[in-house]
């Protein structure tokens, strides 16, 4: 028993330095210049660390490069998540997160750069499972309020619709990604505002083939209200 406790705290011991070597690597990063290499003596100094007790805290520079990663999208996650309920109308759901999303990475350039492409080699690692869990969390709140709006999906168009969804949004990530490398004249309230038209399209007219007449501009609660009450003065 004495030895688990032991190897318990020693454990904690090492996690607590994995977050702060990651800490110390986001500070690193931040103070750069977007796409500045990032070097493992630079990170270790922060921590006040030796170089090889880093590696020894991570098997390897892939290693640390994906929990950099990951921390960072949970951060991004963070922001978003908020954003991502049934509070307003489908408009605004939609520009309120892009512009959260958005916002953050004009404020964090050389963070997002860090981000915005996949640490693993297999194509499996953070930020493609970041994404999905964006695009799976918008799946469930359209999945639901086309269900109680009428929409009849069966397990085809509802894989399609997750595959459609999971393209939209690493399609906005792809497009924030180049206007943060060159935003040129467009300020981060036009692109917001051009993505939200992009992403509130698309939706309406895949909701338009199943027959569901959407109103972008009323509140998804208001709208929901009056379906749940067409669907019982119907039954």
């Amino acid at each position: 028993m004495a030895t688990d406790g032991r190897q318990t705290r020693w454990r904690a011991h090492n996690e607590e330095r994995r977050r702060l070597v990651v800490d110390a690597a986001i500070e690193v990063i931040e103070a750069a210049e977007p796409g500045a290499e990032l070097h493992v003596q630079q990170v270790a100094q922060r921590a006040g660390l030796s170089r090889s007790v880093v590696y020894r805290l991570f098997s390897d520079r892939a290693e640390l490069d994906r929990a950099i990663q990951a921390r960072i999208l949970d951060e991004v996650l963070g922001r978003l998540t908020p954003a991502l309920d049934l509070q307003g109308s489908l408009h605004e759901i939609v520009e309120r997160t892009i512009r959260a999303y958005v916002e953050w990475a004009l404020a964090h350039p050389a963070l997002h750069r860090m981000a915005d492409h996949d640490t693993a080699s297999d194509g499996h690692g953070p930020l493609e499972e970041r994404l999905s869990s964006i695009a799976e969390r918008i799946r469930e709140l359209l999945m639901t309020s086309l269900a109680i709006m009428g929409g009849d999906l069966d397990d085809r168009d509802q894989k399609a619709a997750e595959v459609l969804i999971f393209g939209l949004v690493s399609g906005v990530f792809g497009a924030v990604r180049r206007w943060v490398l060159d935003p040129g004249p467009v300020s981060a309230g036009a692109l917001s505002q051009l993505l939200t038209r992009t992403l509130v399209s698309a939706f309406m007219v895949h909701a338009d083939a199943l027959g569901i007449a959407i109103d972008p501009d009323e509140p998804v609660e208001q709208a929901l209200a009056r379906a749940l009450a067409e669907a019982e003065a119907g039954a």
